[in-house]
């Protein structure tokens, strides 16, 4: 006769047959899940950042553009138009002109010591214009998609600027370097 064997629980007191894969099992899928929700939500946040640094970044390329264009045609005392943009003849001999290629605006200057060139463009898309009339310099930015809701549903954002040639030294350094220097200069 054989010896009856006998099952004693193991040492945790019960028996364990394939429990310990099973919650292997179920912590890995849980952790798969939760690694899902965080890499999504971490893309959101980023093209969120995204989105909120290109704003930020054509904002800052238009009101920059925006101030030097009506600057230069303030401070000008001759203004002509150019196939793409228009050329602007300041009382120093510096010439400035804008030309617009591509919804790109380049804008470069010239005097008798220095040279250079701007470069503004948008990340999103937008279209330029530049136009002069009369006396009358006219830049508009139009944007046509993303950014807002107003653009996302249809209707173009835009801004247009407005200004007379050299009408007015003193309005146009305040545009650079604070509205106090141009009210003294006012008052005088």
């Amino acid at each position: 006769m054989k010896p009856a064997v006998s099952r004693s629980p193991g040492p945790h007191g019960h028996q364990r047959r394939g429990t310990y894969l099973l919650e292997v099992v179920v912590v890995t899928g849980v952790s798969a899940v939760l690694m899902g929700i965080i890499t999504v939500g971490i893309h959101h946040l980023l093209k969120s950042h995204q989105n909120l640094r290109d704003a930020s970044r054509n904002g800052l390329v238009q009101q920059r553009l925006t101030t030097l264009f009506r600057r230069d045609c303030l401070e000008s005392t001759n203004a002509t138009a150019t196939e793409n943009g228009i050329r602007f003849v300041k009382a120093n001999g510096k010439t400035v002109v804008y030309d617009v290629d591509d919804n790109v605006v380049h804008r470069t200057w010239t005097s008798e010591t220095d040279t250079g060139r701007d470069r503004f463009y948008s990340t999103r898309e937008w279209t330029c214009k530049i136009r002069l009339d009369n006396n009358q310099a006219q830049l508009t930015l139009r944007q046509s998609v993303g950014g807002s809701k107003r653009t996302l549903t249809g209707t173009p954002r835009q801004m247009v600027v407005k200004s007379h040639v050299g009408v007015h030294a003193g309005l146009a350094d305040s545009l650079i370097q604070g509205s106090e220097k141009a009210a003294t200069k006012d008052k005088q």
